[in-house]
């Protein structure tokens, strides 16, 4: 399990050299607290990766970060808000066990539609 584990993990570090800048907003009172510039990969979901009954559909976004760029016990929900490349998009679904192996976390996948 270690040795699988270090081979996601130094997979999920590519994002940091291949990723394109994002800002995590997260909705407050007056405003957005805005965290980033953080590393993501971006990509729209095709067809064979919505899964049936998810909140995510057709011409959504999915944006892979590393959890370690996500600020300590903060989880990003709907009312909250991902820049990237210029333009603002809602977070649809926060998904920190599809890439977990045991109980690391090594990314998160977040679902935007905008």
């Amino acid at each position: 399990m270690i040795d699988l584990q270090a081979r996601f993990r130094a997979a999920y570090q590519m994002i940091a050299l291949v990723g394109d800048d994002i800002t995590l907003m997260y909705r407050t009172d007056i405003g957005y607290d805005s965290v980033g510039p953080i590393k993501a990969k971006v990509a729209e979901l095709r067809m064979n990766e919505i899964v049936a009954g998810s909140s995510a559909r057709i011409g959504d976004l999915r944006a892979i970060v590393l959890a370690a760029s996500i600020p300590a016990g903060r989880r990003l929900e709907l009312k909250d808000r991902v820049q990237w490349r210029g333009r603002q998009y809602a977070v649809v679904q926060y998904d920190d066990a599809t890439a977990s192996i045991g109980a690391e976390v090594m990314a998160v996948n977040i679902y935007l539609r905008g």
